[in-house]
């Protein structure tokens, strides 16, 4: 959090989750994002773009739904199965002076 703007967001779409402002940006990583997925999930990335102003990442999570995961998938119980769920999330950057 330290190296975000000052009035930082996230929003995941799909599912219309995230939050607005440094304080609720920081209580969503800390108490349903940082920690929250499943211990065996692997990433891959499909691709990368990067400029001076964003990156955007293609990539698709691989996990057994064995926890709670309601920024991703809410009120949805956990499955016990294996997902493939494909993602492009993009970051934007802004240089400070």
């Amino acid at each position: 959090m330290a190296s975000m703007t000052i009035k930082p967001y996230v929003h995941l779409v799909p599912v219309l989750t995230g939050e607005i402002s440094y304080k609720n940006v920081y209580n969503f990583y800390k108490n349903h994002f940082i920690g929250k997925m499943s211990k065996n999930t692997k990433i891959i990335r499909i691709s990368c773009t990067a400029d001076k102003y964003q990156v955007v990442d293609d990539l698709i999570l691989c996990f057994i739904h064995d926890a709670k995961i309601d920024f991703m998938l809410p009120e949805i119980p956990p499955a016990e199965r294996y997902i493939d769920l494909s993602h492009v999330v993009v970051m934007n950057l802004k240089m400070i002076k």
